[in-house]
Protein backbone atom coordinates (compact mmCIF):
# COMPACT_ATOMS: atom_id res chain seq x y z
CA UNK A 1 0.00 0.00 0.00
CA UNK A 2 1.63 3.19 -0.94
CA UNK A 3 2.43 5.56 2.02
CA UNK A 4 0.62 9.08 1.95
CA UNK A 5 3.40 10.83 4.06
CA UNK A 6 6.12 9.69 0.93
CA UNK A 7 7.36 12.27 -1.33
CA UNK A 8 5.61 11.77 -4.68
CA UNK A 9 7.62 13.03 -7.25
CA UNK A 10 4.67 12.83 -9.81
CA UNK A 11 2.12 14.33 -7.68
CA UNK A 12 -1.15 15.30 -9.82
CA UNK A 13 -3.36 18.24 -9.28
CA UNK A 14 -6.90 16.04 -8.62
CA UNK A 15 -8.34 14.43 -5.67
CA UNK A 16 -5.70 11.56 -4.69
CA UNK A 17 -7.15 8.90 -1.71
CA UNK A 18 -4.91 6.55 0.00
CA UNK A 19 -6.90 4.31 1.40
CA UNK A 20 -6.93 3.39 5.43
CA UNK A 21 -6.36 -0.52 6.07
CA UNK A 22 -9.77 -0.35 7.93
CA UNK A 23 -11.94 1.35 5.02
CA UNK A 24 -14.00 -1.49 3.13
CA UNK A 25 -13.30 -1.06 -0.61
CA UNK A 26 -16.80 -0.50 -1.39
CA UNK A 27 -16.05 3.28 0.57
CA UNK A 28 -13.11 3.68 -1.61
CA UNK A 29 -14.46 2.80 -5.10
CA UNK A 30 -17.56 1.93 -6.82
CA UNK A 31 -18.16 -1.14 -8.34
CA UNK A 32 -20.63 -3.17 -10.12
CA UNK A 33 -19.50 -6.34 -7.69
CA UNK A 34 -17.54 -6.71 -4.94
CA UNK A 35 -15.40 -10.19 -6.81
CA UNK A 36 -11.99 -9.73 -7.04
CA UNK A 37 -11.39 -6.06 -5.12
CA UNK A 38 -9.18 -5.19 -2.50
CA UNK A 39 -8.26 -1.91 -1.49
CA UNK A 40 -6.15 -0.32 -3.90
CA UNK A 41 -2.98 1.51 -3.27
CA UNK A 42 -4.47 4.90 -4.56
CA UNK A 43 -7.53 6.21 -6.18
CA UNK A 44 -6.96 8.96 -8.47
CA UNK A 45 -9.97 11.24 -10.18
CA UNK A 46 -8.23 13.30 -12.64
CA UNK A 47 -9.51 17.01 -13.61
CA UNK A 48 -7.40 17.24 -16.47
CA UNK A 49 -5.72 15.46 -19.57
CA UNK A 50 -2.19 16.20 -17.83
CA UNK A 51 -4.10 14.88 -14.87
CA UNK A 52 -4.13 11.59 -16.36
CA UNK A 53 -0.24 11.69 -17.74
CA UNK A 54 0.73 12.33 -13.86
CA UNK A 55 -1.13 9.55 -13.01
CA UNK A 56 0.24 7.54 -15.47
CA UNK A 57 3.81 8.14 -14.64
CA UNK A 58 2.86 8.14 -10.75
CA UNK A 59 1.38 4.44 -11.16
CA UNK A 60 5.20 4.24 -13.09
CA UNK A 61 7.20 5.75 -10.66
CA UNK A 62 5.44 3.57 -7.75
CA UNK A 63 5.89 0.13 -9.98
CA UNK A 64 1.33 0.27 -9.40
CA UNK A 65 -0.79 -1.58 -11.59
CA UNK A 66 -3.04 1.44 -13.95
CA UNK A 67 -6.63 0.38 -13.72
CA UNK A 68 -8.71 2.97 -15.67
CA UNK A 69 -12.17 2.85 -14.34
CA UNK A 70 -15.74 4.77 -15.61
CA UNK A 71 -18.56 2.81 -14.94
CA UNK A 72 -17.83 0.09 -12.94
CA UNK A 73 -18.68 -3.03 -14.53
CA UNK A 74 -15.67 -3.89 -15.10
CA UNK A 75 -15.59 -7.03 -12.19
CA UNK A 76 -13.57 -9.50 -13.64
CA UNK A 77 -10.69 -6.85 -13.45
CA UNK A 78 -8.93 -7.16 -10.18
CA UNK A 79 -8.01 -4.58 -8.10
CA UNK A 80 -5.14 -5.47 -5.73
CA UNK A 81 -2.95 -3.37 -2.95
CA UNK A 82 -0.82 -2.80 -6.37
CA UNK A 83 -3.31 -0.85 -8.23
CA UNK A 84 -4.08 3.01 -9.01
CA UNK A 85 -7.70 2.83 -9.78
CA UNK A 86 -8.09 5.85 -11.99
CA UNK A 87 -11.16 7.38 -11.88
CA UNK A 88 -12.25 8.83 -14.89
CA UNK A 89 -16.02 9.81 -13.71
CA UNK A 90 -15.17 13.60 -14.83
CA UNK A 91 -14.48 13.01 -18.21
CA UNK A 92 -18.14 11.67 -19.21
CA UNK A 93 -18.88 13.36 -22.11
CA UNK A 94 -20.65 12.60 -25.40
CA UNK A 95 -19.98 14.55 -28.90
CA UNK A 96 -22.48 13.68 -31.70
CA UNK A 97 -21.31 15.69 -34.82
CA UNK A 98 -24.12 14.90 -36.81
CA UNK A 99 -22.15 16.70 -40.39
CA UNK A 100 -19.82 14.06 -40.30
CA UNK A 101 -21.77 11.16 -38.71
CA UNK A 102 -19.26 10.66 -35.98
CA UNK A 103 -19.28 10.07 -32.07
CA UNK A 104 -16.50 11.37 -29.54
CA UNK A 105 -16.72 10.06 -26.10
CA UNK A 106 -14.91 10.54 -23.10
CA UNK A 107 -13.19 8.36 -20.99
CA UNK A 108 -15.68 8.14 -18.32
CA UNK A 109 -18.14 7.57 -20.17
CA UNK A 110 -20.98 4.97 -19.40
CA UNK A 111 -22.48 2.87 -22.26
CA UNK A 112 -26.02 3.82 -21.24
CA UNK A 113 -24.48 7.88 -22.21
CA UNK A 114 -23.94 6.99 -24.92
CA UNK A 115 -26.79 5.40 -26.07
CA UNK A 116 -29.15 8.25 -24.89
CA UNK A 117 -26.70 10.62 -26.85
CA UNK A 118 -26.90 9.19 -30.26
CA UNK A 119 -30.57 8.06 -29.61
CA UNK A 120 -30.91 11.73 -29.65
CA UNK A 121 -29.67 12.63 -32.46
CA UNK A 122 -31.07 9.80 -34.31
CA UNK A 123 -28.27 7.37 -34.31
CA UNK A 124 -28.36 3.88 -32.82
CA UNK A 125 -25.07 1.98 -31.97
CA UNK A 126 -24.48 -1.71 -31.04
Amino acid sequence: MADSTTPISTRPKSEVVVPQPSQPPSEVISRWSDHNVELPAMVIVPNSEEDIFDAIKLAKERKLTLIPADGGHGSFVPITSNTLYLDMRKFNSVVVDTSTGTVRVGGGTSTSQVIKAVTAEGYYTL
